[in-house]
């Protein structure tokens, strides 16, 4: 990197917008663990805009869609409520491999880091 290299903002990471359409009962057969855990879960839907909202006692996990968006936001007693690329939990391998993923990919993505660390989500 050269010296103006110094100067040069960096490049923010680029949400790959996948139009496939995502089943509300797909979502909740992928989360369907939570429950079984004893999560609470909520579903709300406005429009286009669908929330699957899933809580135990400090945990929380929220599954957005908002058209072709997905997002989802966790909190645990150890960290407070954030979007699942800034947390904790992942590193810039995730985000890079999250960014790039379609939707159906991204659920996935959450899923298996959700179980992957089961004592953080007090998943039984």
């Amino acid at each position: 990197m050269g010296f103006f290299g110094l100067f040069r903002k960096k490049e923010k990471q680029k949400y790959i917008v996948d139009k496939t359409q995502v089943d509300k009962t797909y979502i909740e057969n992928r989360f369907q663990f939570l429950v079984d855990s004893g999560y609470k879960y909520e579903y709300y839907q406005k429009y286009s805009e669908r929330e699957f909202i899933y809580t135990l006692k400090d945990c929380r996990v929220e599954v957005f869609l908002g058209g072709y968006v997905f997002d989802c936001v966790i909190q645990t007693k150890d960290f407070t409520r954030a979007n699942i690329t800034q947390n904790p939990l992942v590193d810039s391998y995730f985000k890079e491999r999250f960014f790039r993923a379609i939707n159906l990919e991204r659920i996935d993505m959450v899923v298996d880091l959700l179980r992957e660390n089961a004592d953080v989500f007090l998943l039984k």
